[in-house]
C-alpha cells in the first residue's frame, strides 16, 4: 500500500500515521487518502483512532457529496456510520481536526448493523391499515373522479409489497358510511399491537363547518371527512387516533382544507400526519396520473420504495417527507387552491411528523430481488 493512503475494502484495518511531507488541506491539516468500494444501501462504519491527535474525517460519495465527522460518540475519535448513497468508489480523507498535527493512527471500514430503533422494526406484514376513498357522493355533494381507486391502488401495492397485513380493510363508496368508517376502524386498531405501524388513509371530499373558536380551532372552523352518509370531524378522529397502541400511526388525508387535520390528531408520540393543501384551502384532483389528489399517487410510490432515498430498504419518515415534498414542488408547483368564500392560492403539501423521528421507519421493504435490473 502507498505510504499516507491506498485502497481498503470493507472489513478492513489499517495502521498508518499523519506525518510531516504528507499532503495538507488547504487549512493547514496533514492528510492521507484511502478508497473503497461499496454499494448503494450498505451500511457501513468509518473509524479513524488516535491518541496522538484529535481526529476527523472525511467521506467524499462517487458523485462528489461529502460528509465530515470530527468526534464519535465517546473522546476524540472519530466514528461515521453511513448508509451508502450509490454505487462505486468511496474516498476517505484522514486528517486532524487543527493544522500541523502528527502521529499515528488507526483507520478502518467496517459493516454496521442499524441503529436499535431501526432493528426492532419488524418486516413483513406489519401495515395495519384502514383505506377509504369516496368518489360516488349523494347528488348535493357531488362526485369526484379516482378517489375510490386512490384507496383500492394503495392496498394493492401494499399487498404486493408484502406489507400490509390481513386485517386491513378498504371501503369506497357506499361502503364509507360514518358507521362503516367507525366499526372498521375499531376492528383494525384492535388487531394492531405495539410492534405494528396503524395507517388511516382517506380520499374524498374534505369539508368546513363552524365551531367556537379554540387553540384547535384558531379560524373557528373544524375540519371533516365526507363520507356517503355524514361526516367525521377533525375532533373524532383525534379520538380514534387516541384508541391506538401501535409502534407509529400514520394519519394520511387527500381532500380539502385537509391541514386541519394536524392539530386534533397530531398530538402525541408515534403520531405522523400528511395533508394535501393547507386547512383553509382545496385539493385538486390529479387527473394527469389518473389519481384522485396527487397526494394519493405519491404516497402509494413512496410507501412502495420510492422514497427509500439511501437504499437500505427501510422507508424512514424523513425520507418519506422529503420525496413528498420533492414530488409536490414539481408536479403540484402551479395548482391553483382556493378558501370557502373565494380567495386563491397554490395548493400546498402539509406534512407534521409530531414526535415521530425523522430516522423512525414507516415500513421495511422486502429485500431486493438479486440479479434483477
Amino acid at each position: 500500500r502507498p505510504a499516507g493512503g491506498g485502497d481498503v475494502v470493507i472489513g478492513e484495518a489499517v495502521s498508518g500515521a499523519l506525518a510531516g511531507g504528507d499532503d495538507t488541506l488547504d487549512t493547514g491539516e496533514y492528510v492521507d487518502n484511502y478508497r473503497f468500494s461499496g454499494r448503494r444501501g450498505q451500511r457501513v462504519a468509518v473509524n479513524l483512532t488516535s491518541s496522538a491527535f484529535d481526529a476527523y474525517t472525511m467521506v467524499i460519495t462517487p458523485s462528489g457529496e461529502q460528509f465530515d465527522n470530527d468526534d464519535g460518540d465517546d473522546g476524540t475519535d472519530s466514528r461515521q456510520v453511513l448508509v451508502l448513497p450509490e454505487d462505486g468508489t468511496y474516498q476517505v480523507r484522514l486528517t486532524s481536526y487543527r493544522p500541523g498535527e502528527t502521529g499515528s493512527y488507526r483507520f478502518s471500514v467496517e459493516s454496521a448493523g442499524e441503529p436499535p430503533r431501526q432493528a426492532a422494526v419488524a418486516g413483513g406484514a406489519r401495515v395495519f391499515a384502514l383505506m377509504v376513498g369516496v368518489s360516488d357522493y349523494p347528488e348535493d355533494v357531488g362526485d369526484l373522479e379516482f378517489t375510490d381507486e386512490d384507496a383500492r391502488k394503495l392496498a394493492e401495492t401494499l399487498q404486493r409489497d408484502g406489507s400490509l397485513n390481513e386485517a386491513s380493510v378498504v371501503l369506497t363508496n357506499a361502503e364509507a358510511t360514518v358507521a362503516g368508517v367507525r366499526a372498521a376502524f375499531s376492528r383494525v386498531a384492535a388487531q394492531a399491537g405495539p410492534d405494528d405501524m396503524f395507517l388511516f388513509f382517506f380520499s374524498g371530499h374534505g369539508g368546513q363547518e363552524p365551531t367556537p373558536v379554540t387553540g384547535l380551532e384558531p379560524d373557528g372552523k373544524a375540519e371533516t371527512l365526507v363520507l356517503t352518509d355524514g361526516e367525521i370531524s377533525d375532533a373524532e378522529l383525534g379520538r380514534l387516533f387516541a384508541s391506538l397502541d401501535t409502534r407509529l400511526a400514520l394519519l394520511v388525508v387527500d381532500a380539502c382544507f385537509s391541514g386541519g387535520f394536524a392539530r386534533n390528531v397530531v398530538d402525541r408520540p408515534g403520531v405522523m400526519g400528511v395533508f394535501s393543501s393547507e386547512e383553509d384551502l382545496t385539493s385538486a384532483v390529479a387527473d394527469k396520473f389518473q389519481a384522485g389528489g396527487y397526494l394519493s399517487h405519491f404516497v402509494r410510490a413512496g410507501m412502495s420504495g420510492e422514497a427509500d432515498g439511501d437504499g437500505d430498504r427501510l422507508v424512514t419518515a424523513g425520507e418519506l417527507a422529503t420525496f413528498l415534498r420533492r414530488q409536490f414542488r414539481v408536479e403540484v408547483e402551479d395548482v391553483q387552491a382556493e378558501t370557502q368564500d373565494g380567495q386563491r392560492n397554490y395548493q400546498n403539501l402539509v406534512i407534521d411528523r409530531g414526535g415521530v423521528q425523522v430516522d423512525d421507519v414507516i415500513v421495511r421493504l422486502p429485500a431486493a430481488a438479486s440479479g434483477g435490473q
